[in-house]
Order: C-alpha cells, then structure tokens, then sequence
C-alpha cells in the first residue's frame, strides 16, 4: 500500500495485513527526502499477523485499535 498525498485518510472496514515473508509494507511518499511533510492516516482496523513495515519518508498515523500481531518496523526510505 502507497499513500502519496498529504492528508490522505483510509478508513472504513478492517484491513487485513497478509504480506508476503510475513511482511506488509505501507509506504508514505514517494521516496523523496521531499516527502518528509506528508502524513497518512488509517482509520480502519489492522488485523493478522504480519509486520507493518512502514517505508519511505512520510509520516503514518494510526488511529484505529489494530489487533496485529506482527509488530511494526518504521523505516526510512
């Protein structure tokens, strides 16, 4: 999953994250030290027992009581 528009806001249903390796990574900007100011947000529900892997610059802010298992790995680009 790629979030590259600051501001951008996934709600709704539970996701489930079922990554492969055991890993589910969710980028925030394009790849950019220039896409240090952009924020997402997920609002939905994370579920299943993968890592979050959150890659690239930008900024994610989870909002939701996630139930994931896998722990999570911040990461730069």
């Amino acid at each position: 999953m790629q979030i590259a528009t600051n501001g951008y806001r996934i709600e709704g249903a539970d996701i489930a994250l079922q990554g492969a390796g055991g890993e589910s990574i969710i980028r925030v900007g394009e790849g950019s030290a220039a896409d240090a100011t952009t924020t997402g947000t997920i609002a939905s529900r994370l579920t299943g027992a993968s890592k979050l892997a959150k890659t690239d610059f930008g900024t994610l802010v989870l909002t939701a009581n996630n139930t994931y298992t896998g722990g999570t790995d911040p990461r730069a680009a």
